[in-house]
């Protein structure tokens, strides 16, 4: 029976043991579970603190989007917005002012307009050959409707005492368009300091009548001059080349 009492003891003594250790295992997980129920709030701190980062940032994109415009239009009524491309403005007119162009005026022949002029006119825009001033014939001057640019000038009559009638026309714009007329000049002559080129034809009529036609260029750096003429002479050669050194000097 001591034996039986004995063990009992020692059974109760263990399971005493037992029971005093699984109490402070118990205890530890308590105490690591509370520890870590209380480990949260760190993270809530966290939180807080990216919040707020993130809060700042938003409110500075949102106050560069809202003021960078106003701003930029302050600074730029004196110069203009930076990287605006637009033409010049005028102080007077405050239409745009287009930029100038570097290709060359084109004149359209609908847009010709005629105005009478005088030698004085025409002989102060030629450079090469001076018009001497007929008794008689008309001075026309051609400019363009739209630019008012100078085109060309006719000069054009009949000259009764030699049955001898002309059309000259002398251009001096040099953009203007106008190659002549086209024929085979296989004549020259000179004409003062210049050359002439041109073209002639004679017709004899029954009376003996010979009646010339003949068409004539000069061209200069400064002018260009292309003239029609006709006459008549009873049996003598054409007098053009002696006439219009007359005329042209």
């Amino acid at each position: 029976m001591k034996k039986y009492k004995k063990l009992q003891e020692k059974v109760d003594g263990s399971l005493s043991e037992m029971k005093d250790e699984q109490l402070l295992r118990s205890l530890k997980a308590q105490t690591c579970q509370n520890k870590e129920r209380k480990s949260p709030t760190p993270k809530r701190k966290w939180t807080w603190a990216f919040a707020s980062v993130v809060s700042v940032v938003l409110i500075c994109v949102i106050s560069l989007v809202v003021w960078a415009p106003m701003i930029d239009q302050d600074g730029g009524q004196s110069g203009g917005i930076a990287g605006d491309a637009s033409p010049p403005w005028s102080e007077e007119d405050p239409s745009p002012v287009p930029p100038p162009s570097n290709e060359d005026p084109i004149y359209i022949p609908d847009n010709e307009s005629q105005v009478a002029t005088s030698f004085e006119e025409v002989n102060s825009l030629t450079q090469f050959v001076d018009v001497y001033p007929l008794e008689g014939f008309s001075v026309n001057k051609y400019v363009d409707s739209v630019t008012g640019d100078v085109l060309y000038f006719v000069i054009s009559g009949t000259n009764t005492a030699t049955s001898e009638t002309y059309t000259i026309k002398i251009i001096v714009n040099q953009y203007y368009k106008e190659n002549g007329y086209e024929h085979d000049y296989n004549l020259q002559a000179p004409i003062g300091d210049q050359n002439m080129s041109y073209f002639e034809e004679c017709e004899r009529d029954s009376e003996g009548y010979y009646n010339y036609t003949t068409v004539a260029k000069i061209i200069t750096s400064k002018e260009r001059i292309f003239v029609q003429y006709s006459g008549v002479t009873h049996g003598a050669p054409n007098p053009f080349v002696t006439s219009i050194r007359e005329i042209l000097k």
